[in-house]
C-alpha cells in the first residue's frame, strides 16, 4: 500500500516536471496593419503594361516583433489582367510576387522592414486586352500578417482605373538654326494612332545636365525645368497624322560650359499617361519612334560682333596720280573682283582726282577767253 502512494506520486511528480519543461507559445504581437496605394495611373490602354506600386505594413511602432515572414499583400484584379514581373529596378519593393487565376500574392522575401514598419512592392501589370474602352477596371488588395490586428478596417483598399485607346505618338527635331549665339530648332511630335489626343507630354535632356535653360513656344505647352531636363505638357487636339509643332530656342554665352558638342535627347509619351505620386506612367506603344536624339556643336559659337565706335583718322597725304591709272584699294574696299568684300565699296569710274583736275583747267580757260574778249571791246 506504502510503495502503491510513493509510486503515485513520484508519476505526478515527473508529470509536473514536463509541463514545467514545455515552452509556453508566444502570443502574436498587437498591430495596427495598412496597406495603401503609391503609383497607380488613373488610365490605362486595354493589352498594355504600366508599373504599380503598393505599400503594406504595420502603422505606428507597435507590433514590433512582427514576423516578417508571415506578411502578406494580396491583389485581386479584373480577369484577363496578368503580372508581367517586378516594377523599376530603381524601385525599392519587399517581394517579388506570384500569380494565381486573378489573385497577385506579395511575400516579403527580401530583408527587413521599409520605411517605418511599411512593405513596398512594385509590380509590372499587363491590362486585359478584352478589356472595352470606355469602361472602369476594378481591383482591390488586402494585407494580413501573424498578429493581433487591432484595427481591421485598413486592412484592404479598392481602387479603379479607366479604359482608354492607346495611341503612337512620335518626335522628330528640325536641322537647329544658329544666329550669333542663339539657336533655334523645332521638336515636332506626330500622332500616329487613328484616335485624336487632347494631352500629351515631351520634353528634352542633355547628357550630363539635370537642367538646361532656353525658352518654348507652342500652342497649350506649359514647360519647366526639372531634374533630369526639361518637360511641356502640351493641351492641344492633335488628330490622327496631324503635326504639332513646339520652337525651342536657347542662348549659349561666350563663357558657358555647354561649349562643345553635346547631345540632346527628345522624348514623347505614347498615349495615356498619367502622373502617378513621383512620375508619369506612360503606355508603350511604339518605344522605337519615343525619341530622337541629335548633336548640337557649340564649338564655334561666338557672341555676334559689337558695332565698332567712330575713330578719328589721320589724312594721308594722297600720292600723285597718273591720269588714267587704277586707283589702290584702300583696306577693305576687296581689291580686283573683292566684290566689297569687308564693308568697302569698289571705286568705279574714271580716278576723282584726274576729274577733278580737268575741271579747273577748263575753269581756268574759260575765264582767261571771257577776259581777253572785253579787253577788246573796251579798246575798240
Amino acid at each position: 500500500m506504502i510503495l502503491r502512494r510513493l509510486g503515485c506520486a513520484a508519476a505526478l511528480a515527473m508529470v509536473g516536471i514536463g509541463v514545467a519543461a514545455t515552452p509556453a507559445v508566444a502570443a502574436a504581437p498587437a498591430a495596427d496593419l495598412n496597406v495603401a496605394t503609391v503609383t497607380v495611373p488613373s488610365e490605362v490602354a486595354p493589352g498594355y503594361a504600366y508599373n504599380f506600386r503598393f505599400i503594406g505594413g504595420r502603422v505606428g511602432s507597435a507590433g514590433a516583433g512582427m514576423d516578417n515572414k508571415s506578411v502578406r499583400m494580396v491583389l485581386t484584379v479584373p480577369a484577363g489582367t496578368v503580372y508581367a514581373g517586378p516594377g523599376k529596378a530603381t524601385d525599392a519593393d519587399a517581394g517579388p510576387c506570384t500569380q494565381q487565376g486573378n489573385k497577385i500574392t506579395c511575400a516579403v522575401t527580401k530583408g527587413g522592414v521599409y520605411y517605418n514598419g511599411y512593405y513596398p512592392f512594385a509590380m509590372n501589370l499587363r491590362m486585359p486586352a478584352a478589356a472595352p474602352v470606355g469602361e472602369k477596371l476594378s481591383f482591390s488588395m488586402a494585407i494580413s500578417a501573424n498578429i493581433a490586428e487591432t484595427n481591421p478596417a485598413n486592412d484592404s483598399e479598392t481602387f479603379s482605373v479607366d479604359s482608354v485607346p492607346a495611341v503612337d505618338l512620335g518626335i522628330t527635331a528640325t536641322e537647329p538654326v544658329i544666329e550669333g549665339t542663339v539657336a533655334t530648332y523645332k521638336l515636332v511630335v506626330r500622332n500616329h494612332g487613328t484616335t485624336p489626343v487632347r494631352k500629351f507630354v515631351l520634353g528634352e535632356t542633355l547628357a550630363g545636365y539635370n537642367m538646361w535653360y532656353g525658352q518654348y513656344a507652342g500652342d497649350g505647352a506649359k514647360c519647366q525645368s526639372k531634374i533630369g531636363g526639361n518637360e511641356c505638357v502640351v493641351e492641344h487636339e492633335l488628330a490622327p497624322g496631324g503635326d504639332y509643332e513646339l520652337t525651342r530656342t536657347v542662348d549659349v554665352v561666350k563663357n558657358s560650359d555647354l561649349r562643345g558638342e553635346q547631345t540632346i535627347s527628345p522624348y514623347v509619351y505614347d498615349v495615356p499617361t498619367t502622373y502617378a505620386w513621383d512620375r508619369w506612367v506612360p503606355t508603350v506603344v511604339d518605344a522605337a519612334n519615343n525619341k530622337a536624339p541629335f548633336t548640337i556643336d557649340f564649338t564655334e559659337w561666338r557672341p555676334a560682333p559689337a558695332s565698332p565706335s567712330p575713330s578719328v583718322t589721320p589724312s594721308a597725304t594722297a600720292s600723285p596720280t597718273t591720269p588714267g591709272g587704277t586707283a589702290a584699294p584702300a583696306p577693305g574696299d576687296g581689291g580686283e573682283g573683292g566684290g566689297g568684300e569687308g564693308g568697302g565699296l569698289p571705286i568705279t569710274g574714271a580716278p576723282t582726282l584726274v576729274v577733278a583736275s580737268a575741271g579747273v583747267a577748263l575753269l581756268v580757260v574759260g575765264a582767261g577767253v571771257l577776259l581777253l574778249t572785253r579787253r577788246r571791246r573796251t579798246v575798240g
